[in-house]
């Protein structure tokens, strides 16, 4: 089991690469693979994530927030992070943060800064995320050659499948952000 300490957050990957399921999509698509992690931290949090895997790319979604406090059920099946396949044989995601306010308290993604995905870790979310394998990260325009309205948006670029790159990724855009806003310090 790989324990990769990120931030207040602490995630459990499975080396044996997961457990594999197949089913079928509403489209009628084959889709099967599945990569159960956890995430402790201080305050009783066990979170169960997947990283849910298809041919043109997937998933990182919080399954179960086990028996941790109620506050954590927003993060169960929302705010899901996509996994994009690209053409050049790797797999994208887009690193935007949850935030949470009294106008939303199941909380939504908003566009990040460095600034700010480094702050939630106070440290280097690049940092983190090279550890995990991306082999890039920066904005879309940098890393992608995107020139669309999204081009100023942050996304890591990680080789195809490999499942710990996006669940860091996942980790450091979604759950460090909640434990921040209930308290949780490392």
């Amino acid at each position: 089991m790989s324990r990769l300490q990120i931030g207040p957050a602490v995630l459990m990957v499975p080396d044996h690469g997961g457990t594999e399921v197949e089913t079928t999509d509403m489209g009628g698509d084959a889709q099967h693979a599945l990569e159960v992690a956890g995430v402790v931290a201080a305050g009783d949090v066990l979170l169960e994530l997947t990283y849910q895997r298809w041919e043109d790319g997937g998933q990182c979604a919080v399954t179960s927030r086990v028996d941790s406090p109620p506050e954590y059920e927003r993060l169960v099946n929302r705010l899901r992070m996509g996994v994009r396949a690209s053409d050049d044989g790797t797999d994208v995601c887009e690193l935007g943060i949850a935030k949470w306010d009294h106008k939303n308290p199941f909380g939504s993604m908003r566009q990040a800064t460095v600034a700010d995905l480094d702050a939630a870790l106070d440290g280097s979310a690049s940092a983190f995320l090279v550890e995990a394998g991306a082999l890039d990260t920066g904005t879309r325009a940098e890393v992608l050659g995107d020139q669309g309205r999204r081009r100023n948006y942050l996304c890591a670029r990680f080789p195809a499948g490999d499942p710990l790159g996006p669940l860091v990724a996942f980790v450091i855009t979604r759950i460090v952000p909640m434990l921040r806003k209930q308290g949780v310090s490392e």
